[in-house]
């Protein structure tokens, strides 16, 4: 049936519990999701093209009973707020609705990876064989791209022999150009690919991407004493800002709102 929740995401687990008492808090840990999909609005028609209810989607899951049996279970999500319902979708639904049919279409051969902790992309990029990729791209906001770039740079460094901590060396261009395809509602911040494309329109960065559209990115790096500690494009912050985002990290399943919090 249908019912208020309130939903939060925490520490790898979604929970979920009546808007009002008596609770009956439900959790689900999110290697248990077997996948979510869109929901989509009811055709007056067969031959009507299926369009996406922005304000729906369906998280497919298993759950042990009593007795250990693995059950299928579903549970349907509805917000009045397509804005909020957009922040519960991650990266991946971005890629498939805006960036894999334009690419499928311009013959363009894609390899999906998908991360799923903080710093993987710098890792992946930092310890894997690049030489069959023409370009790299990421889907997400301002820190997504940050990681990918701080991975090339570095790539680049040891590939040269340059010693990145060394703040009187001069680090090295990446050589293999980069996409971003931005996750425009719900994520953090998207100002990168903004001032690259004068939007925040995914549609307008996948076509760039195809037609090979470059630009260049200034990167500042931040050292300390002996260490090479970021690179960035866009903010750097200290104090209390620096704590509001660095706090604010763990409630990224509040999609923007979080830095209000």
């Amino acid at each position: 049936g249908s019912k208020k929740f309130r939903v939060l995401f925490h520490k790898g687990t979604i929970v979920w519990d009546n808007e009002r008492p008596p609770s009956e808090q439900q959790t689900l840990p999110l290697e248990n999701v077997i996948s979510v999909q869109h929901n989509y609005i009811r055709n007056t028609h067969p031959s009507e093209e299926r369009i996406v209810d922005p304000n729906y989607f369906t998280i497919h899951y298993a759950k042990t009973d009593k007795e250990k049996k693995w059950k299928y279970q579903s549970l349907t999500l509805r917000h009045s707020d397509h804005l909020q319902v957009s922040s519960w979708k991650n990266a991946l639904q971005i890629y498939e609705k805006f960036g894999k049919p334009l690419f499928n279409i311009a013959g363009v051969d894609v390899t999906v990876n998908v991360s799923q902790r903080k710093n993987q992309i710098c890792d992946f990029v930092l310890n894997h064989n690049l030489d069959m990729f023409d370009s790299i791209v990421c889907v997400g906001g301002d820190g997504t791209v940050s990681e990918l770039f701080n991975g090339l740079v570095r790539r680049e460094c040891r590939i040269l022999g340059v010693d990145a901590d060394d703040i009187e060396q001069d680090l090295p261009k990446p050589k293999i150009p980069i996409g971003i395809i931005p996750v425009f509602i719900g994520g953090s911040t998207d100002t990168i690919v903004y001032c690259l494309h004068g939007t925040t329109d995914p549609t307008t960065a996948v076509l760039n991407i195809i037609f090979g559209e470059t630009l260049g990115l200034d990167l500042v790096s931040v050292y300390d004493e002996s260490n090479l500690l970021r690179l960035y494009a866009s903010v750097l912050s200290y104090g209390y800002l620096g704590d509001v985002a660095y706090h604010s990290d763990k409630y990224r399943w509040m999609g923007p709102n979080r830095y209000n919090y």
